[in-house]
């Protein structure tokens, strides 16, 4: 071995950005000093419940794409991670066409409302012609290819075509004309199970729910424990939420730029 092996600095390896579910309830058992499978059972259980219930539901949606294909019956069941649906679309003719978004998508209230999707899908794309639309978030289609940039043309502009059933997690589309087309969804997800990657901002509120619930519903434990802990956690709510909502510098030079435009100097 030569000098420069011999005296190689070791670079550290970087932490990774994410962690799985059942390394952050390991970490909360490290801090309060239990080991016990027991506790572990519990914990995971109460921190699966967390990122269902909790964090995915009001805080940090895990957004998922869905292709499916419209059968003879019209309906459409998702997946069992399903939360809410954000937008649906439908494949014709190579476009992708937006049949109804949620509330928090805002409705396009132009002149061309109304146009009953069965005449596009028989009439070809001349009949209709939208100019506004939706992108779809970024994710794998089922061939395993990365679909980065999905445009939904659209979004109001046909006639109620199906119904969300939120008890059974599906879809009712009304009339024939759709049957065998490719269905594009996109939705709010739970995304969870002792593998799943949480992301670096979440890892914190997580372990502090996890402190928080171990002793909620312990009598031994004083009331202004309880309520510290609870405290901690939703600090450690408010942080994440601050982190999701910063602008990247990139954003902030895209604002500074776009309001400023060359001119001749005199």
């Amino acid at each position: 071995m030569n000098w420069e092996q011999n005296n190689q600095v070791i670079r550290p390896a970087n932490v990774a950005a994410g962690k799985t579910l059942r390394q952050v309830v390991m970490s909360t058992l490290n801090r309060v000093g239990n080991y016990s499978t027991n506790e572990y059972k519990r914990l995971m259980q109460i921190a699966i419940e967390c990122v269902s219930e909790e964090i995915r539901l009001y805080h940090a949606a895990n957004v998922e794409v869905f292709y499916t294909k419209v059968g003879d019956s019209g309906i459409i069941e998702m997946p069992k991670d399903c939360l809410k649906y954000i937008k649906i679309g439908i494949n014709i003719g190579g476009f992708l066409y937006i049949l109804s978004v949620n509330e928090d998508i805002i409705l396009n209230r132009a002149t061309r409302c109304g146009s009953p999707v069965d005449d596009i899908v028989r009439g070809g794309l001349s009949v209709f012609s939208p100019v506004d639309g939706y992108y779809f978030s970024e994710h794998a289609n089922p061939q395993g290819q990365i679909v980065s940039a999905m445009y939904g043309l659209g979004g109001g502009f046909t006639n109620p075509q199906f119904r969300w059933d939120d008890t059974a997690k599906r879809f009712q589309l009304a009339g024939t004309a759709l049957i065998g087309r490719e269905v594009i969804v996109e939705y709010q997800s739970t995304g969870v199970s002792p593998n799943t990657i949480i992301e670096q901002e979440l890892i914190s509120p997580i372990r502090t729910y996890l402190t928080w619930q171990r002793i909620e519903n312990d009598p031994r434990v004083p009331a202004n424990e309880k309520d510290r802990k609870m405290d901690q956690y939703h600090r450690a709510i408010e942080l994440m939420r601050t982190y999701k909502n910063m602008f990247t510098i990139q954003e902030i030079l895209d604002t500074k730029y776009s309001n400023t435009s060359q001119s001749i100097k005199r």
